[in-house]
């Protein structure tokens, strides 16, 4: 989007659809925020669009006039329509995009495009002179108020959509499962973008794929330590124990090979080769946003294997790991297709399927003095047939605490089915 672009349709005659909202003047006053937060939620409630200060329009039908109406360009523009979203519009819409867009012949000068995208959240309801609220919708050029039966409706609506993406996301794990070696365990992620990429635009190349490993390993990196100090107590710990599984990838990243819609990062030899089975890490990434990946919690003391060949032993410290690849790989691949709003994500381990049943047994490490002392049942653990899988929602990808708190969540929801009530890695939590 640019000035010319808006130019060009004023040039035009464009008139004001159900997609588009021409604004001649940007007001600050209270009366001003009532109705930026009315126009807001009208257009999020009717499929999205677009909103422009800085264009007039006059007259109807053979009398309508649309003319350049450029306004002085300022941060706390932008930021009041940042603010009125936020504490006006309820739900908040995801993904506004606001853009100025300067007048190259006129100095601070120029038009605000302020981007509104379907909102999977709609009904949204903004708040009444009278104090009451209600859900607005654009007719046309025109704004009307949502009426009790077709608030019903879209209620029924968000909730379908809330199903499609439950099933989106399960899907995508379990496609993924189908490319694992079923001799080992795995913990398995999984992403799904409330607002899918759409399928129309030019789609995400090897080098998209290259980036978005690099960029994963740093947000899962940063996710874990937070602010931790590498000299403290807990920082020698994840020193010793935490390294991003997503970073593992990073040199079969240089060859990405191509799926359905999505790119595969896998290490390749023979076996694969022959089997189509990988038994190490392993990641998609979909051309609508979405991620998956895989990682097998290899055990190290085969004393354990030797007393249950048939167990399927978890390092709780790989779900802690797992949980933060998964994150920090869907917020860079977010950020890297230019996908906004909040991302559903789930995080699941998978026993053996070789020896069924195989019993998922947790493992703990004893550590003492800096010294790690191996790998043994959890104290108190409970071996299980199966775990449910942790389904979370990531609402800020940008925002390091949340993706931080999402991760600790999906990371206890799986732990704590073993009866375990303390992470290795993430402690804050811990008592």
């Amino acid at each position: 989007m640019t000035y010319e672009l808006v130019a060009a349709a004023v040039a035009a005659q464009t008139a004001e659809a159900d997609d588009l909202d021409w604004k001649a003047v940007a007001r600050t006053d209270e009366a001003a925020r009532v109705e930026l937060a009315k126009d807001l939620a009208a257009m999020a409630n009717s499929g999205g669009g677009l909103l422009v200060v800085g264009v007039a329009e006059s007259g109807e039908g053979a009398e309508l006039t649309v003319a350049m109406s450029d306004i002085a360009l300022t941060p706390q523009l932008e930021q009041q329509v940042l603010s009125v979203n936020a504490q006006r519009v309820q739900p908040m819409i995801e993904g506004v995009e606001v853009h100025p867009l300067p007048n190259p012949e006129t100095a601070g000068a120029g038009v605000l495009a302020v981007y509104i995208p379907p909102s999977p959240d709609a009904p949204h309801f903004v708040g009444r002179p009278d104090g009451t609220y209600a859900a607005p919708r654009r007719n046309g050029p025109h704004t009307v108020w949502l009426r009790e039966r077709e608030i019903e409706r879209a209620y029924a609506d968000r909730f379908s959509r809330r199903s499609a993406e439950a099933e989106r996301l399960d899907r995508v794990l379990n496609d993924t499962k189908e490319h694992l070696l079923g001799s080992v365990p795995w913990v398995i992620g999984a992403a799904v973008p409330r607002n899918p990429r759409a399928s129309l635009v030019i789609n995400p190349t090897a080098e998209h794929a290259r980036n978005a490993i690099a960029r994963g390993a740093e947000l899962d990196h940063q996710t874990m330590w937070q602010d931790t100090g590498e000299r403290s107590a807990h920082g020698q710990t994840l020193a010793m124990f935490y390294s991003s599984l997503v970073g593992v990838l990073r040199g079969s990243a240089q060859d990405p090979r191509r799926g359905l819609r999505r790119w595969v990062v896998r290490h390749e030899h023979d076996d694969l080769r022959v089997s189509g089975l990988t038994d190490d890490a392993y990641v998609e990434l979909h051309h609508d946003g979405s991620v998956a990946f895989a990682y097998p919690p290899a055990v190290r003391a085969q004393t354990l294997v030797d007393q249950d060949p048939t167990a399927s032993f978890i390092r709780l410290s790989f779900v802690e790991m797992g949980a933060t690849s998964v994150v920090g790989l869907a917020s860079a691949w977010a950020e890297l297709l230019g996908v906004t709003g909040p991302i559903a994500v789930e995080l699941a381990i998978v026993g053996r399927r070789d020896a069924e049943p195989s019993l998922l047994k947790a493992l703990s490490v004893s550590t003492m003095g800096g010294f790690n002392f191996g790998e043994h049942v959890a104290h108190g653990s409970t071996a299980l047939l199966q775990a449910e899988p942790a389904v979370s929602e990531l609402l800020d990808p940008t925002d390091r605490d949340d993706r931080r708190a999402t991760a600790l969540q999906l990371a206890e929801d799986v732990v704590h089915q073993f009866g375990v009530g303390r992470l290795e890695l993430m402690t804050e939590h811990n008592q």
